[in-house]
């Protein structure tokens, strides 16, 4: 199910859900982003920072975070990196 919503780009409905994000889906995300080519893995790894914060795991999407911001090679651009670093 996560899978099929990541691809349809409804990634974000899963943060609409009320309640603490389920752990499957924090695991799904990090598992995935680790085997997604780069594009696809900002878009992962962006979406699970999210979903830690609303769990109350700050730290993790901290570090998270940190990846996303400080990662070469990624195609990230500046702006990206710039709301990342002050996102959270």
């Amino acid at each position: 199910v996560y899978e099929w919503l990541v691809s349809k780009n409804l990634g974000s409905e899963l943060l609409s859900l009320s309640g603490a994000p389920p752990a499957t889906l924090r695991t799904y995300l990090s598992a995935a982003a680790r085997q997604a080519p780069a594009p696809a893995s900002l878009h992962l790894l962006d979406l699970l920072w999210k979903v830690l914060e609303k769990a109350g795991d700050s730290l993790a999407a901290a570090h998270v975070l940190e990846g996303l911001a400080t990662k070469p090679g990624t195609g990230a651009t500046l702006a990206q990196r710039m709301s990342w670093v002050s996102a959270g």
